[in-house]
């Protein structure tokens, strides 16, 4: 309800998982001045982040994976409906990504 108190064009918001689960309980149903929503911190379910978009009818929602006080963002990509529950995106062309594997026994 805050974002409709303000004089907003063209912004953009970053959410963790959590914040998104509270704005889908809002009554408010349209927020259309905000352009674009990162979702990053945790995970999320697609479904929730196809309701998101419903929310924010005129903004690209992208996903990210890296540290989510300070950046730099690791991974980013736009979601859509063909994404799957836990898509991060691509890693950002300037980064490396060592990846291991890990044996449990």
């Amino acid at each position: 309800r805050s974002l409709q108190k303000r004089d907003i064009q063209n912004g953009a918001i970053h959410l963790s998982p959590s914040q998104v689960r509270f704005i889908l309980k809002e009554k408010v149903e349209n927020y259309e001045p905000i352009t674009m929503v990162s979702v990053g911190g945790g995970l999320i379910e697609k479904s929730e982040l196809i309701k998101l978009q419903a929310k924010f009818p005129k903004a690209d929602v992208d996903t990210t994976y890296g540290l989510t006080e300070d950046g730099p963002r690791v991974t980013t990509g736009k979601f859509h409906a063909n994404c799957e529950t836990g898509y991060i995106g691509v890693l950002l062309h300037f980064l490396l990504l060592p990846l291991r594997r890990w044996v449990v026994q």
